[in-house]
C-alpha cells in the first residue's frame, strides 16, 4: 500500500469505513503476523497478538492518533503488544533462553531430573482445584488451544484465560517452594517447552 493510500485508508477507518478498515487489514495482516511469529516462535500467540491490534484498532478508530506512515503505526504497536503479551507471561526472554540451553545440555542423568520434574510439576497441579486442574491440564500437558478447551469444556475463552491466568499464579506460588535448583530447572523447561 502506498504512503498516500495509506494515509487516505486510516482517515477513513477514523470515520467508521469498515470497507477502508478491511484494505488495511488484508494489506498488513500477513506482515504483522509474520513479525509477531518471528519474535514469539509460537503460531497461536503470534495470531492472536495481532488479532488483538486489529480488534483494538477497530474499537478506538474514533481516537486514533494522526499518522505520518501507517506501517510505522502499526509495528510499533504490534512491538508494544508483543512486549506486553511477554510481560502478561512473566516470562523474558532469558529465561527461555536459559530454559533452552538446559534442554540443549541434558545428559542422561539430567533427563531423569526432567522426568522427576513433571512428576513434581504434575503433583503440583493435581493440588489445584478440579477444573484449573483440567484446563491447566489440557493447556500445558495436552498442548491444546484456549479455543479447543473452550469448545471441549463447553466455557467460554475469557473463563478458559482466567482460570489458566489463576492457575498459573497457584502453580507459581506453589513452585517457589521447591528447594531442589535442578527440580527447579526441569519444571522451567516442562512448562517453557509446552508453550
Amino acid at each position: 500500500m502506498k504512503l498516500d493510500q495509506e494515509i487516505c485508508c486510516w482517515e477513513k477507518i477514523k470515520q467508521g469505513d469498515q470497507r477502508s478498515f478491511t484494505e488495511l487489514f488484508d494489506g498488513y495482516w500477513e506482515d504483522l503476523f509474520q513479525y509477531a511469529y518471528r519474535t514469539l516462535k509460537n503460531r497461536e500467540d503470534a495470531q492472536e497478538v495481532v488479532q488483538e491490534l486489529f480488534v483494538y484498532l477497530w474499537n478506538k478508530r474514533e481516537n486514533l492518533p494522526e499518522v505520518q506512515a501507517v506501517s510505522a503505526y502499526l509495528f510499533v504497536a504490534l512491538k508494544n503488544r508483543l512486549l506486553n503479551h511477554f510481560a502478561k507471561k512473566k516470562m523474558s526472554l532469558t529465561v527461555i533462553n536459559e530454559a533452552e540451553q538446559i534442554a540443549a545440555a541434558n545428559s542422561a542423568a539430567d533427563i531423569l531430573h526432567t522426568k522427576d520434574a513433571e512428576k513434581v510439576l504434575r503433583s503440583k497441579v493435581a493440588q489445584l482445584p478440579e477444573k484449573m486442574q483440567q484446563v491447566y491440564s489440557m493447556y500445558h500437558f495436552e498442548e491444546l488451544n484456549i479455543d479447543e478447551i473452550a469448545n471441549y469444556t463447553g466455557n467460554s475463552p475469557q473463563t478458559i484465560r482466567n482460570q489458566l491466568n489463576v492457575a498459573s499464579k497457584k502453580m507459581k506460588a506453589s513452585l517457589s517452594k521447591a528447594d531442589d535448583i535442578i527440580i527447579w530447572a526441569g519444571i522451567i523447561f516442562t512448562l517453557f517447552k509446552k508453550n
